[in-house]
């Protein structure tokens, strides 16, 4: 979990899940892990679902949640979550950060991707370089054969 601005220990304070059976779960953040879509609680003082959060959240005057879900390939990995003292999530802020969500998905599966490839890559060079020792090895061994063959001598002998 990563966080920034001023949420005064609530993060440390509250327990959030994905599961839609827990009370932990039924709100913004869950919905969004779970549906893959955004979720708000406009009025975290009237909001039901969001009981769990709401005293930790009005004592730091949280009113209202926007939680954006970051996925890969039709997966959701995590959420960017926003609160906010009033509901300011109109339908062209809500684009934006919808947007912003799409190209930080985008940017984590590059990253992951770059990360695989050069996991993939060191494999190889490590496979081709025991792959030419053991060439190595059987070019002795090949030679060995020829000089023995010829000499008539044991491998121990050269």
């Amino acid at each position: 979990m990563a966080s920034s601005g001023e949420d005064q220990g609530y993060l440390q304070e509250v327990s959030v899940s994905w599961a839609e059976d827990q009370p932990s779960g039924r709100g913004p953040i869950g919905r969004a892990l779970r549906t893959g879509r955004p979720q708000f609680s406009r009025n975290t003082s009237q909001d039901q679902d969001f009981a769990p959060w709401r005293n930790s959240a009005l004592q730091r005057g949280f009113r209202a949640v926007a939680t954006f879900p970051l996925s890969m390939d039709q997966h959701v990995l995590g959420a960017l979550t926003l609160y906010s003292p009033q509901d300011t999530f109109d339908h062209e802020e809500i684009d934006l950060l919808c947007k912003l969500t799409d190209n930080l998905s985008f940017g984590i599966k590059s990253l992951r991707t770059q990360s695989q490839r050069d996991e993939k890559e060191l494999l190889l060079r490590r496979n081709t370089y025991a792959l030419q020792e053991r060439v190595k090895e059987l070019d002795l061994l090949y030679t060995m054969s020829k000089l023995k063959s010829r000499e008539d001598l044991a491998p121990a002998d050269i």
